[in-house]
C-alpha cells in the first residue's frame, strides 16, 4: 500500500510498448486524478515528446498555484 502523501501527488498514466501496439493505442483504463493519460515507445521514440510536454505544463500550471500563494495584498499607505 502506498501513503496518502504519495497519493496526492501530481501523477500521469504511461503506457508502454506503443511501437508494438500502434500509434494511437491508449487502453480505456479509468486514471483516477491523473493528469494524463499517454502512450510511449522508448524505443521507438514515439510520444516521448507528447510526455514531456504534459508534465512541462503541469509543472508550470503547479508553479503558479506556488506564486499566487505566496502574492500578498499591497500594504496600505
Amino acid at each position: 500500500s502506498y501513503s496518502a502523501e504519495l497519493a496526492a501527488k501530481p501523477h500521469c498514466v504511461v503506457f508502454t510498448k506503443l511501437d508494438l501496439m500502434g500509434e494511437d493505442y491508449v487502453p480505456d483504463i479509468e486514471t483516477q486524478d491523473a493528469f494524463a493519460k499517454l502512450s510511449i515507445s522508448a524505443a521507438g521514440r514515439l510520444g516521448l515528446d507528447a510526455l514531456k510536454d504534459a508534465w512541462w505544463r503541469k509543472l508550470l500550471e503547479l508553479k503558479k498555484v506556488e506564486l499566487a500563494a505566496t502574492v500578498r495584498e499591497p500594504l496600505a499607505p
